[in-house]
């Protein structure tokens, strides 16, 4: 218990999140560029390389409705934002609530992370992500990572198909 605290507070494993989510930001920004650059410069229309079907790839993981990638990608941006987050974000909006929703996108980033096992208040966050992940022992953050380089070449597949079409 002492050793997750310590992990928590010096962010020794949820570094390893951001670090994930920052390849998968280069690989879909690039997907994104490709087909702008076909539909400017060639005049083609590439379907299938846009922010949500690139992180869709794969499929729902664990019956979660959502892919590995998005699940990655939102317990990275919890790590990243947590501490600025109110304590309304914890909560689920009323139905039939009048007007926006100034906590939207971090409520959405919550109930995301929820299905991978994080509460809040909780000490345990990080080992609960590694071990929905399959990630035993956690010091073999290695392999989500092999997952996520998994998924780039399938983006890079699915980037040759679109190509070939157009």
């Amino acid at each position: 218990m002492k050793s997750e605290c310590l992990g928590e507070i010096i962010g020794i494993r949820s570094a390893s999140f951001l670090v994930l989510q920052a390849k998968i930001r280069r690989v879909s920004v690039a997907a994104e560029r490709l087909a702008t650059f076909l539909r400017d410069q060639h005049g083609l229309t590439v379907k299938g390389l846009d922010q949500q079907s690139v992180f869709s790839l794969g499929g729902s993981y664990r019956k979660t409705g959502s892919s590995r990638i998005q699940l990655i990608w939102a317990v990275g941006n919890y790590y990243k934002h947590r501490d600025e987050w109110d304590a309304e974000v914890w909560k689920n909006r009323p139905t039939g609530t009048q007007g926006g929703d100034p906590h939207r996108q971090s409520r959405g980033t919550r109930q995301t992370v929820e299905k991978v096992g994080i509460v809040q208040f909780s000490t345990g966050n990080m080992r609960s992500a590694y071990e929905f992940f399959g990630i035993e022992p956690y010091s073999k953050c290695e392999k989500l990572a092999e997952k996520v380089q998994a998924w780039a070449k399938k983006v890079y597949q699915r980037a040759e198909k679109e190509c070939g079409r157009a």
